[in-house]
């Protein structure tokens, strides 16, 4: 991995080991952030039958619950059940976490996700990538000849301070 700084490369090293990743099978329709949602039980099926989803801890408010993206929104599930295959439904899920308040849903049917865990993560030096800073980022699979490019811009979001709450 290489961080373009003009037309210079700053090497960031090797990539982290293979995610767990799919598509939605059934949209997760909009909630409201900062409040468990048990109304909505989204069908998930991931790339392959080699990955898995955890069963989650019951808790979506556990530090050790399961964390997944799903189209900027982070949310945490308490239980993930098994259906066959490679597909699992989602239930009682803790919405809009970690500075994604605002990108609560709607996500569609085939809107793709990310399970979030700590050893598939690639850390960047924070003093390469600053707020507002662009990153691009190419993936080259084993039997590829051109690359997939992705841009994302940084936001700061987990550096802000926790959302005020009523008691």
């Amino acid at each position: 991995l290489a961080l373009r700084d003009g037309i210079n490369l700053i090497d960031l090293g090797g990539t982290a080991p293979a995610a767990n990743m799919g598509t939605l099978l059934t949209p997760l329709p909009a909630h409201q952030s900062l409040l468990i949602d048990d109304s909505n039980q989204p069908i998930l099926r991931l790339y392959n039958e080699s990955m898995i989803l955890p069963a989650g801890t019951g808790d979506p408010l556990s530090q050790f619950a399961p964390v997944l993206s799903i189209n900027g929104e982070i949310l945490r599930y308490g239980f993930a059940e098994f259906l066959g295959g490679s597909d699992y439904r989602l239930r009682h899920l803790a919405r809009g976490l970690a500075g994604s308040e605002h990108k609560t849903g709607p996500h569609l049917a085939g809107t793709a996700f990310l399970l979030i865990e700590q050893q598939s993560l690639k850390l960047i030096d924070p003093r390469y990538v600053g707020s507002g800073t662009t990153i691009v980022a190419e993936a080259l699979g084993l039997n590829e000849q051109t690359p997939i490019a992705a841009s994302l811009q940084v936001e700061g979001t987990a550096t802000r301070p926790f959302s005020p709450v009523d008691g």
